[in-house]
């Protein structure tokens, strides 16, 4: 004997990653021709302008400079954009810069200055 199943059909919703990341070469200097820094703040209310009080210092590297190596792989954010800024030692100058933490410590990149090769998103 037969048992009649009536026909059902499944559906399961996709939901997309709201994380998006991007490959890129980065030339990795400070501002002034690489100069020295003495502090390096986050941009934490997003304007691209330091405010004092606000944006949230990151990190006391002791007179750090850019590597001034090429750094190869995936970040989040646009290094064209403005995420922090850092704070010249010799001149107290507070410059604009995109920052990021890699396995060998912090980098910083000046937007619109320093080499950056574009390969697209890869999420």
């Amino acid at each position: 004997m037969r048992t009649w199943i009536q026909p059902m059909a499944i559906g399961q919703n996709f939901t997309a990653n709201e994380y998006v990341a991007a490959c890129y070469n980065i030339y990795c200097v400070t501002p002034h021709d690489n100069g020295t820094i003495s502090k390096m703040y986050n941009d934490t209310n997003g304007n691209g302008v330091y405010d004092e009080g606000i944006d949230l210092l990151e990190a006391e590297p002791v007179a750090a400079s850019g590597c001034d190596e090429k750094h190869i792989g995936i970040i989040s954010g646009d290094p064209n954009q403005v995420n922090g800024f850092v704070e010249m030692r010799n001149t107290n100058e507070i410059v604009p810069v995109f920052w990021w933490v890699s396995d060998t410590g912090y980098h910083s990149t000046v937007p619109g200055v320093a080499e950056i090769e574009d390969y697209g998103n890869m999420s």
